[in-house]
């Protein structure tokens, strides 16, 4: 009898096929914070019975925000670091400092990463990088340019390995660890680089010539140490990278 009464028929169920996975999509929102499993399965019933960016969204975001974590007491955040296990995080806030926080999952419940504060390294605030393991911590000053360096070997006890006392005129806008926390890069608003490694060779500072500079090729025709030596600066043309060898404390000394 529906394909006797016409076309209107079918837009009309359609229409009320739309407007039901709606609002089971809505009752999944609703229990978002109070019943994961129920927000995920309404989540789900809403996209089979019809998919659109409504009822997409709103299951996405479930799967999302359950899986979310905050970290309590945190106010204006600059950067942010984690070490490849997920278990700890170096914060730079504007306001609290940058300091070390402990991501914890309770295994009985299924919801959020929680935060606690454990360390606070350093007043100020900036770029930070952690090595993957979490030992090694960056703290860098993005107005003056300093790096400080932090050896958690102790976790609960950390000390500060190495400061670089900034003299530049740039900002410093970024630093960045290798995976094993050997060699330090710090970036800065002019372009320029600085490459940091423990082993302090000249085939370390070639290294870092190669990708970026073309005085790279100076140094391979030389091949001498008083020209590639970790100590020497490379001057760029206008417009290159400056890139300059710093040393980093080695691991274990």
């Amino acid at each position: 009898m529906a394909l006797l009464i016409g076309a209107g028929v079918p837009v009309c169920l359609r229409a009320h096929t739309v407007s039901q996975a709606r609002s089971i999509a809505l009752d999944g929102i609703k229990q978002r914070g109070s019943d994961w499993y129920a927000a995920e399965l309404l989540g789900y019933v809403a996209v089979l019975t019809h998919s659109d960016g409504y009822t997409t969204s709103a299951l996405a975001e479930t799967l999302t925000e359950e899986r979310r974590g905050f970290l309590p007491g945190t106010a204006t955040v600059i950067d942010v670091a984690v070490s490849s296990d997920g278990k700890l995080a170096l914060v730079s806030d504007a306001q609290e400092g940058s300091g070390l926080w402990r991501l914890e999952r309770d295994p009985k419940r299924r919801e959020n990463l929680t935060g606690s504060r454990s360390t606070i390294l350093d007043r100020g605030f900036g770029p930070v990088a952690l090595s993957s393991d979490g030992r090694i911590a960056v703290i860098g000053d993005a107005a003056s340019g300093d790096i400080k360096m932090w050896d958690r070997n102790e976790a609960d006890d950390p000390k500060r390995a190495v400061v670089r006392t900034g003299d530049y005129k740039e900002r410093l806008l970024d630093v960045s660890l290798s995976a094993d926390g050997m060699t330090l890069f710090a970036g800065f608003e002019n372009g320029s680089v600085e490459v940091g490694d423990s082993e302090s060779t000249s085939r370390s500072y070639w290294r870092a010539c190669v990708s970026t500079h073309p005085a790279w090729e100076r140094c391979r025709r030389q091949r001498t140490a008083a020209s590639c030596s970790p100590s020497a600066r490379i001057r760029p043309s206008s417009g290159r990278s400056l890139i300059r060898a710093i040393p980093v404390r080695a691991r274990g000394s």
